[in-house]
């Protein structure tokens, strides 16, 4: 399949981009504002309830109707058919489009504009590329993004809090900006992957998820890791599973075994042929 693929003579600088945890929760509260303001005890109290200082996430989210009808144009109208009241990454994207708007910074990503207005925002190369679901909850990318930079960092021989790629924050929402060679040169430039799988393993039908895990296969040197991420509780409690950890070692085998199958078949390199020629 990688023939198949255009693959550019050089990766375009702003893709190499990822930000540190912190600075994802910081934008999500502070330009996004996507949580509830502090009530008692001030913003100090705020801080020391957030999620990287407790296991359990105290950031208390916006209804999920209080986001969308402040995105005007830039709502799609979609998400709530699909979703309804269900709050997702395709809700944070409308949200970084409506931001980049404000900001007329229409052709950058968020990481271009943190890196040069933003001076608080620790933007830089990214360690680790992160592929997941965007239907998922915010709440789950934000905290698998503070447990690789907290917890999994050592086992995927990356520094401590690093900066992750994650397409909300690095690539380009106002344009179609996910070019499929210039992706699966980064990944394996990167050299780490982490796949993130949701209690129901939606991500293996997910296209462009497979193509993410396929260019992290496809090369060796380039580390890949399975991590599970899911709500639980009554959605009152974020757990992610680890080998190791919380989840048995043959189900984490076999979830990497059934991505890499998949992204090595026959028929995922058939089925991403007949998506490049529409």
């Amino acid at each position: 399949m990688t023939s198949k693929l255009v693959v550019p003579d050089d990766i375009r600088p702003h893709c190499w981009l990822g930000v540190t945890p912190e600075t994802a929760e910081r934008f999500f509260r502070e330009e996004l504002k996507l949580f509830c303001s502090p009530t008692k005890g001030g913003f100090s109290s705020f801080i020391s309830s957030c999620s990287f200082f407790h296991k359990t996430p105290r950031l208390q989210w916006k209804e999920t109707h209080q986001i969308r009808n402040k995105l005007g144009k830039c709502w799609e109208e979609w998400i709530d058919e699909k979703y309804g009241n269900e709050l997702t990454c395709y809700d944070v994207i409308c949200a970084v489009k409506n931001w980049l708007q404000k900001h007329d910074a229409q052709g950058s990503s968020v990481c271009e504009v943190l890196q040069t207005k933003f001076p608080w925002a620790e933007v830089g190369k990214a360690d680790v590329f992160m592929s997941h679901v965007q239907s998922e909850h915010p709440k789950l990318t934000l905290k698998m993004m503070h447990n690789i930079g907290q917890v999994h960092y050592k086992d995927l021989a990356v520094r401590k809090n690093p900066c992750v790629w994650v397409d909300i924050f690095s690539l380009r929402h106002w344009c179609s900006d996910f070019n499929p060679g210039e992706i699966h040169e980064l990944i394996h430039g990167i050299g780490c992957t982490v796949s993130v799988v949701d209690r129901e393993w939606t991500y293996l039908e997910k296209l462009f998820c497979i193509f993410e895990a396929y260019s992290a296969v496809d090369k060796q040197g380039t580390k890949f890791q399975v991590l599970f991420n899911y709500l639980d509780n009554g959605d009152q409690e974020i757990r992610t599973e680890v080998e190791g950890d919380n989840v048995d070692p043959c189900t984490q085998e076999i979830c990497t075994q059934e991505i890499c199958t998949e992204a090595k078949s026959d028929n995922f390199s058939l089925v991403w042929q007949k998506k490049q020629e529409v």
